[in-house]
């Protein structure tokens, strides 16, 4: 296999709900999603959550009825890494998709396209891809635009270390969000985690606007690995950009993946020796 030539790509067993154990993130992970950014949104990421809610009445969202393959396929992961107690929202104006809401309480909200959709595997790759982020307490990452993803996160730094002055941020815009992420943050939180938000933002630097794109291929890698299936994960890509499914044509398909650089990443991920790893601690290739 070669990423990107366009070829349907062997399908392998997959890792199901073990794909989000944070023990992979150090193969999983892209470089820019540092393990102290990764500590400090379990620590403190749920303020995040707080000040970037999503506005479900405009979405007209209303909890999930029983019974539906979604809720099954939904269920059938949130048990097994904890989030027993995941709500999950369903709307009529958003398509083939899964958004993380929170995690304090754990939610998901899905499109009525999602609930319906008959591709098990794309279906499965959705959703594993939005459950990491709630157990990651990191949901804003893929939630988020590029700008705000990256504006929330600098202030969160800040609102543990108030020196600190993120470059290439919009001032004004960023002290309001620091106060807002003040305001949302836990009463008793350690203060070991201003140590923690200090060096995450080392790791960040000027880097701000791969932040959100670092982000989706950890939630993407994570998926992957649970699907085993290179295909189903592109079609559950296209379906991120309301698209019907990826192209099967080999040339289209290889253009459709050069224009898609989640598609890149993935699949570029998916023949590296970080792989490799995350499915041989898995023992998927026994």
């Amino acid at each position: 296999r070669t990423p990107g030539n366009g070829q349907v790509l062997l399908r392998q067993f997959g890792a199901e709900a073990r794909a989000v154990d944070p023990r992979l993130d150090d193969l999983l992970a892209p470089e820019q999603m540092s393990a102290p950014l990764r500590q400090l949104f379990v620590r403190a990421g749920d303020a995040l959550d707080a000040v970037a809610a999503v506005d479900l009445r405009a979405l007209k969202a209303v909890p999930l009825q029983p019974g539906t393959p979604i809720g099954a396929t939904v269920g059938s992961v949130a048990t097994v890494v904890g989030l027993g107690a995941l709500q999950i929202l369903v709307s009529p104006n958003l398509g083939r998709v899964a958004i993380p809401l929170a995690t304090s309480p754990p939610t998901l909200l899905v499109g009525e396209p999602l609930a319906r959709a008959r591709n098990e595997g794309a279906r499965m790759f959705i959703v594993v891809r939005a459950l990491k982020m709630i157990l990651s307490h990191a949901a804003v990452m893929i939630r988020a635009s590029e700008q705000d993803s990256a504006a929330l996160v600098g202030a969160l730094f800040t609102a543990f270390n108030p020196s600190y002055v993120p470059q290439g941020l919009e001032p004004k815009r960023h002290m309001e969000l620091v106060r807002r992420i003040t305001a949302a943050l836990p009463r008793n939180i350690d203060p070991t985690v201003g140590v923690v938000a200090l060096e995450a933002a080392g790791f960040v630097g000027s880097s701000w606007t791969q932040l959100s794109a670092a982000g989706a291929a950890w939630a993407n890698r994570a998926a992957l690995l649970a699907v085993g299936d290179p295909n189903a994960a592109l079609d559950g890509l296209a379906w991120v950009r309301s698209e019907d499914a990826a192209p099967t044509d080999p040339e289209a398909r290889a253009a459709w993946i050069a224009r898609n650089a989640e598609a890149r990443d993935l699949m570029t991920f998916s023949v590296t020796d970080a792989y490799a790893e995350a499915r041989m601690r898995l023992g998927l290739d026994k």
